[in-house]
């Protein structure tokens, strides 16, 4: 199955979009883009788009793999499978379609290239995981339902040593590996999420190693409680524990070590995690009785209301908990109104103070102050005698956000008037506060406030660039807001709650804002306006980079500005061989000192060659010796690796020396070391250059800012000479 196949059957019929015939497609679903809709049908993106562009993005690193541009996870991000299909956007000739000199423009940028250019919504799709249990072999990685008898696979024997439990790894021969065909109907498997990022699918009763060195059943492993192993023993959480049907094969392997009461050659690396095979399975009786597996009498089984009760620390249903959150704001104490009249009266005035949470001077919110003034001015709101939907409906919302979001309490607060959003902190534990003003406000839908919630989720994440209070600044948050969204809402329930919403904060909100006095949002350390705001929105949605001017990467905001070069340097350790001690070379760099052949700091004469005479060296030792050791000091200068400062216009990722490949010289020159420079915007490469040859370093575009922004292919190289 491919990304094609993928989207219809997530969400309808669609197409590639280079082999659609766009001669035959009405003009008007091209301009208005209800591709994003499936009318008339849904849209893959290029490969080349996704793979080049919007897989680079910090929202497709978020939405994919639950990770920031640099690796660090995202609080309270679910990762998705295979194949998951995510909206993004892509400007494109519908009378060369394959064109995408231009994919990454928006809206404004694609249209003003010409009649025939237009934007569209088009799906890409995760590559996080792949399809079927990967067991560990000698080779890498398999299927497991690829394997057949006879095949090698790599398994473990526990060793106790001083540091613990400690695996040591041995290639082994299947002698069993068999299972039901692939459309096959399991009542009952067990879904693990484990590490942040993996998952397996396995039978109740599949064994995995614990930290302990014993085995535990799938069906009785608890989150947050018990612990994993990997490849190199390190412990691994579970986050999450599921049991359901299953369509689709089930696979088992056994090698050809003979089960002998111990583990040693019958545990596998099963997607990354330590498990028994099929060996092991068939005889947990006797594992339970040599003690080497948990009891399983004792422990309650995953799904059961004993295991609920067990530990109670874990929520249950499909969205985790719906439980409405109680910060003990008070009720709602209001006299009922003796008379028509006096209702009518007291809907135009309403008793607030004792009813409203407290939000903190420095909690985030979704517009500014001197906005949100502007906005409870000018906005049309609904009587608190008329908002009783619009409540229940904002009770669903809160209720949906704190299932995905267990960790952050959600609470409309109906009695603060000003028309606002709050995140903050408070006592460890995160709150989000919608305002009666706010969800008030004529015309703001579900759509508008799930956007909103989503926002000040996103402030919540604390994902970099942060404000002076430790949240993430307003544009970016804007930016990141589709994702948090699109993991909410699957499928087709997305576009249509996007387009809605978007126009929503336009109308009512935005819209309201004096544009002309505070349009920025002043609190926030870049001031983006709402024009920028949307702009940000819409690159998220896009999968496309962040707007210039709001703290975030940047597409091609990487830029080489320079090289500098230091001739080959050595120290006294540099001579230290296996028939030179340390004494030796020190004495040895003191006269190549004094002779000029390298100065005070190391640095070896330009006009070393491999004539030079070095006949005063190690003038005690024996003729023979005397000529071993000199030349072996020969070898060294001779050798030695220059090294080349190549400076950057802001700060470069954290550089290790496995990134030397990130790096290449023209002509050809080894690299044997890469490493930070003397300031956070350069790299130091230890090269071996020739004298008088001009080299040109190249930058590879795997590098980038410590922000992700990426290198500009335009401003990638700087050329060096040593002299």
């Amino acid at each position: 199955m491919d990304c094609l196949d993928s989207l219809k059957i997530n969400l309808g019929e669609a197409k590639n979009l280079t082999d659609v015939n766009w001669s035959q497609v009405n003009i008007q679903d091209i301009n208005n883009n209800n591709f994003q809709f499936g009318k008339p049908f849904y849209l893959v993106c290029p490969g080349e788009h996704c793979q080049d562009n919007v897989n680079f993005t910090p929202q497709a690193h978020r939405l994919c793999q639950c990770t920031d541009i640099n690796g660090h996870s995202i609080p309270g991000c679910s990762p998705h499978d295979y194949l998951y299909p995510y909206a993004a956007q892509i400007c494109f000739n519908t009378s060369n379609p394959s064109d995408l000199s231009h994919a990454t423009l928006g809206n404004r940028g694609c249209m003003s290239l010409g009649d025939t250019w237009n934007v569209v919504t088009c799906y890409c799709c995760c590559s996080c995981f792949a399809h079927g249990t990967q067991i560990g072999t000698p080779q890498g990685s398999q299927a497991i339902e690829k394997f057949s008898v006879g095949d090698k696979v790599i398994t473990a024997s526990l060793k106790q040593s001083s540091e613990g439990l400690q695996l040591e790894w041995k290639k082994a021969k299947l002698n069993f590996s068999n299972g039901t065909g692939p459309e096959s109907h399991q009542p009952a498997m067990i879904y693990i999420r484990f590490g942040g990022h993996g998952s397996i699918i396995v039978t109740p009763d599949h064994l995995f190693l614990m930290p302990s060195g014993k085995l535990k059943r799938a069906d009785r492993l608890v989150p947050g409680k018990d612990l994993l192993v990997s490849y190199n023993n390190t412990h691994v959480e579970i986050n999450e524990i599921s049991v359901g049907e299953y369509r689709g094969g089930v696979h088992h392997i056994a090698t050809d070590v003979a089960f002998d009461g111990t583990l040693d050659g019958h545990l596998l690396l099963s997607e990354g995690l330590v498990s028994g095979d099929f060996n092991l399975q068939i005889h947990q009786r006797e594992l339970q009785g040599s003690g080497l597996l948990e009891d399983t009498e004792d422990l309650p089984i995953v799904g059961t209301k004993e295991y609920e009760a067990a530990h109670s620390h874990l929520v249950a249903g499909n969205y985790l908990s719906f439980s409405a959150p109680n910060l003990k704001a008070g009720e709602d104490t209001h006299a009922v109104a003796a008379t028509a009249q006096a209702a009518a009266q007291r809907s135009k005035f309403y008793v607030h103070g004792s009813n409203v949470a407290f939000i903190p001077d420095n909690a985030a919110s979704f517009i500014s102050p001197l906005q949100a003034i502007d906005v409870n001015d000018k906005a049309d709101r609904w009587g608190f005698t008329e908002v009783s939907i619009g409540n229940a409906m904002v009770k669903y919302l809160v209720n949906l956000f704190q299932g995905f979001y267990p960790d952050i309490t959600f609470y409309h607060d109906i009695g603060r008037l000003e028309p606002n959003a709050y995140a903050f902190t408070q006592y460890g534990k995160q709150y989000i506060v919608l305002s009666g003003g706010l969800t008030r406000i004529k015309g703001l839908g579900m759509e508008g406030m799930a956007f909103i919630l989503g926002n000040m989720v996103s402030r919540l994440q604390k994902s970099a660039p942060l404000n002076a209070d430790g949240f993430t600044t307003v544009g970016m948050a804007d930016y990141y807001t589709p994702a948090i969204l699109q993991n909410m809402f699957f499928g087709n329930l997305y576009a249509p709650l996007m387009t809605s919403g978007l126009e929503q904060i336009q109308n009512v909100i935005f819209g309201n804002i004096n544009a002309s006095l505070h349009d920025a949002f002043e609190t926030d350390p870049f001031q983006p306006t709402t024009g920028t705001r949307m702009d940000a929105v819409e690159a998220g949605n896009g999968m496309n980079f962040p707007p210039n001017g709001i703290g975030g990467p940047e597409l091609n905001g990487l830029k080489v500005t320079g090289a500098t070069v230091t001739g080959p340097a050595i120290s006294a350790a540099s001579l230290v061989t296996a028939d030179i001690t340390a004494d030796l070379a020190a004495a040895a760099f003191k006269l190549l000192q004094d002779k000029n052949i390298v100065d005070a700091a190391g640095l070896i004469a330009a006009d070393f060659t491999v004539a030079t005479d070095l006949s005063f060296l190690f003038a005690d030792q024996t003729d023979e010796i005397k000529t071993l050791l000199t030349e072996e000091v020969r070898y060294v200068l001779l050798h030695a690796a220059s090294t080349v400062e190549l400076h950057f216009n802001t700060t470069v990722k954290a550089i290790h020396a496995a990134d030397e490949d990130d790096f290449s010289f023209t002509p050809n020159a080894v690299i044997t070391d890469a490493q930070p420079g003397k300031s956070n915007s350069s790299v130091l490469l230890k090269v071996s250059l020739e004298r008088g040859v001009t080299y040109t370093v190249s930058v590879s575009r795997a590098l980038t800012s410590d922000i992700g922004s990426t290198l500009d292919p335009n401003s990638s190289t700087a050329e060096v000479t040593l002299k």
